[in-house]
């Protein structure tokens, strides 16, 4: 970099930066170079732990550690098996002289703004304390930036390449040229201190590779960690969650909230919404565990794709399709799938099961369904067992096939019928129009094959 250079006043570095030492084997630039001036290296190289550092010669890794920090704007590196070390302030000079107080500048396209330099290197920019008068000798306004109540940034602990990037990156020679703010002289070279890296080494007691601080049971080689705290370690402990489950048996032996994982993808089954995989989400699968089926449509407990009858109207899916009805209701089939006897006393009467209809029809609920409508050997008694029986059965009670079911027409025509009318007393006004049964005969022959006993 121009305006100043790195510096081996020993001569004991391998790099070729440091021209005026004849070391040998060169290498163009050091490991902090290589993060912060340069970013070929991320943030992350850097570490405190000397374990974690790697050899940098030829090295091709870029996620591995390489640069040691000691503290105090020291550093050491480990390039070819040796350890280099060197002290690097790059932004000491600068931070000193901000912190002065007051610095101006002239308004004339060409000074530099110390909002751009200082300001860079403040917490917050809001401290700064700005003025401005007229110079009436230079002719040109000039701006006062004072920094007294400004916090700075720690220039060893957050030093980044992107702060490093903020100066470094105009380097064009330009009258605007921050670089200045890095000192380029920093970086020197220094006799390696191999005590203050060997004071960084974590306490390791019994040797377990875990170090002390990380190590709950930091005198037991054996172990090192407790997940559920019960003074028993991982390694011998069978339940290491302590969620009442053997770690064997546990999909997730390290987290208490889990414990199986039916589809696994990784994702527990008490936070997993669709626990089988299977597409359908867990509040809408009756069979949320078992990714083969998802509908259990008469609720017997066996999946629709297992399922010979999926409706349990005694009518195979096989035959159901063949006679064109639907597999999938009760109530659709050749005969015998739906009975008028509503209220299931095994015969269908007009002021019971006729009247039951009508007011269905018409939208009655509750009581006004019910009320004297019931008979008292039924066996479905309830206004919501009705009402349910009734609605899954809508199409049934379209008894002259319009496509509607009403009560001035599908209901007279029952309540009729169940009267003993028949012929055109049956029929006459209660057919709707476009209806595929209108003659007294279909009608009759609609009811009857829908009477218990039938």
């Amino acid at each position: 970099l121009g305006g100043g250079h790195d510096q081996d006043p020993s001569c004991v570095s391998p790099y070729s930066f440091m021209a005026a030492c004849d070391t040998g084997d060169f290498f163009p630039y050091p490991i902090y170079n290589r993060i912060y001036i340069m970013g070929w290296l991320p943030d992350t190289a850097v570490t405190t732990n000397p374990l974690l550092v790697e050899d940098s010669y030829n090295a091709t890794d870029r996620t591995k550690k390489y640069l040691l920090k000691l503290g105090d704007s020291r550093y050491q590196e480990l390039f070819n098996g040796s350890w280099y070390q060197y002290r690097v302030p790059s932004f000491e000079k600068t931070l000193e002289g901000c912190k002065l107080g007051g610095l101006s500048f002239a308004d004339d396209g060409y000074s530099i703004d110390p909002l751009e330099t200082c300001g860079q290197l403040v917490v917050d920019k809001s401290c700064v304390v700005s003025s401005s008068f007229y110079d009436n000798q230079l002719e040109v306004n000039v701006t006062i930036r004072d920094f007294e109540a400004c916090e700075f940034i720690d220039a060893e602990n957050d030093l980044s390449y992107e702060l490093f990037a903020k100066f470094l990156s105009r380097l064009d020679g330009s009258a605007q040229d921050y670089s200045g703010s890095v000192d380029r002289q920093a970086l020197k070279m220094e006799q390696t201190n191999d005590a203050a890296r060997l004071t960084l080494v974590p306490l390791d007691r019994d040797g377990d590779g875990v170090e002390d601080g990380l190590d709950t049971f930091p005198l037991d080689a054996s172990e090192s960690v407790d997940s559920d705290g019960d003074g028993v370690g991982n390694n011998a402990d069978t339940d290491d969650d302590d969620d009442g489950l053997a770690d064997i048996d546990d999909a997730f032996p390290l987290d208490s909230t889990e414990t199986l994982d039916t589809d696994s993808d990784g994702t527990g089954n008490n936070t997993d919404t669709d626990d089988d995989g299977d597409g359908v989400a867990d509040t809408d699968d009756a069979f949320p565990l078992d990714s083969t089926e998802t509908l259990d449509t008469d609720g017997d407990g066996l999946g629709n794709n297992a399922d010979l009858d999926d409706d349990s109207d005694g009518f195979s899916d096989e035959e159901e399709l063949a006679d064109g009805t639907d597999p999938l209701s009760r109530f659709s089939c050749r005969s015998g799938c739906f009975s008028f006897d509503v209220d299931e006393n095994l015969e269908a009467q007009p002021l019971t099961d006729g009247l039951l209809v009508i007011r269905h029809l018409f939208g009655f609920s509750g009581e006004s369904l019910t009320s004297g409508a019931v008979s008292g050997e039924a066996g479905r008694d309830s206004s919501e067992a009705i009402a349910g029986y009734l609605t899954d059965a809508e199409s049934q009670l379209d008894i002259d096939g319009d496509s509607e079911s009403k009560p001035l027409t599908d209901g007279l025509l029952l309540i009729r019928y169940l009267f003993g009318f028949s012929g055109d007393s049956l029929i006459s006004g209660a057919i709707g129009d476009g209806a595929e049964r209108d003659t007294a005969e279909e009608v009759e022959a609609y009811i009857s094959e829908r009477l218990p006993g039938e």
